[in-house]
């Protein structure tokens, strides 16, 4: 799996990962994320993407979000050699590798997390699903992306309690990792922390 991490990587998406051997090329996202990071990466790759495009929020993370994502996909002529590719947050990320993953038996997905939660989370470790019964995460599998993508200028579409709120999960990695990254990421507030 290729992790890519920096500014403006949207425009060059094209040259960050081989995009030739896909038949098809789709996009999941939700009604929040801006329709023009979705133009960026058409204009990169240079074709026409499938765009699937579903309302915000957790309660849709569920079977019928995911049976409508694959209606879509097989209208659209999608196959086994067709990539998807997760445009937004954690939802976006965990149901989208889910479908992507029981679609056909299983097509390549590639997650461009725009949250900052997702950016240090969800987006990684090849945990998908979708909730169940309730459940969290109830129904899933795992399974990597081709990569992860994350561009951090995706960041500033965000609200600032947004930005917050997910520092939490960072400070977590700063306790995990050690005294030094700790001390680091404590030092400042987090509006303080600049994308450079």
């Amino acid at each position: 799996m290729k992790t890519i991490i920096g500014k403006n990587l949207l425009e060059k998406i094209n040259i960050s990962f081989d995009f030739s051997k896909f038949s098809k090329i789709a996009v999941l996202t939700d009604e929040n994320i801006p329709k023009f990071l979705i133009n960026k990466i058409e204009k990169s790759l240079n074709k026409e993407v499938v765009k699937i495009i579903i309302s915000a929020g957790e309660k849709e993370k569920n079977i019928e979000t995911v049976k409508n994502i694959w209606k879509v996909m097989f209208e659209n002529g999608l196959d086994r050699k067709s990539l998807l590719i997760n445009l937004g947050g954690g939802v976006i990320g965990d149901m989208g590798g889910f479908a992507a993953s029981t679609f056909m038996r299983g097509i390549d997905f590639l997650n461009i997390p725009t949250t900052l939660l997702a950016q240090v989370d969800a987006s990684i470790g090849g945990k998908v699903g979708i909730d169940f019964l309730e459940i969290k995460n109830g129904v899933g599998v795992f399974k990597d992306p081709i990569g992860v993508m994350i561009d951090v200028a995706t960041l500033k579409t965000l609200p600032k309690r947004e930005l917050i709120s997910a520092f939490g999960e960072i400070i977590k990695h700063g306790v995990i990792s050690g005294r030094e990254y700790f001390d680091f990421l404590t030092s400042k507030k987090p509006e303080e922390f600049n994308q450079n």
